[in-house]
């Protein structure tokens, strides 16, 4: 796993250009990617979050490089903080691991016939436990504020 953010400038650059397969969230580090890039790697976005970036990625990986460019979108659910009604930056996505794995097998990204587990309850919930404690909020899923905020708004019209 290779963290950018982490790294100078050079060293993303060489790690970018010695890459042929490369799968990352959609964030903007894939910005240099489409800088240095070539036509022969292949990349695949997964999306973290119902934000729609990916898509202005892949347009940019193709156009700028003319690399295979994809978005794996997998997300089962937004966790959202507190009672927010749309996913932002401190929003994330809860992805749906089999189906990440089936996306990534079949455009020959992974190998391996075993695919990924999903997250139990307890696995998500620690991790969401984490997460609040990590930034001192609590998260909620965005469906659930979505349809609170639209049984509030049905009320109030009544």
């Amino acid at each position: 796993m290779f963290h950018p953010q982490k790294h100078p400038a050079a060293v993303q650059i060489a790690h970018y250009k010695a890459a042929r397969d490369i799968i990352t969230v959609d964030c903007s580090p894939l910005h240099m990617m489409a800088y240095v890039g070539n036509a022969a790697q292949r990349v695949a976005i997964l999306t973290r979050r119902s934000m729609d970036f990916a898509p202005g990625f892949v347009r940019q990986l193709q156009t700028f490089t003319g690399m295979t460019a994809f978005e794996v979108n997998a997300l089962k659910r937004d966790w959202v903080q507190g009672g927010a009604l749309r996913p932002g930056r401190g929003s994330f996505g809860e992805m749906d691991f089999p189906r990440t794995w089936q996306v990534l097998r079949d455009r020959g990204m992974i190998t391996g016939d075993t695919p990924w587990p999903a997250l139990t309850d307890s696995q998500r919930d620690a991790d969401l436990q984490r997460i609040a404690e990590m930034h001192g909020q609590a998260f909620r899923p965005l469906d659930e504020n979505l349809d609170r905020h639209a049984k509030r708004t049905a009320a109030a019209s009544a």
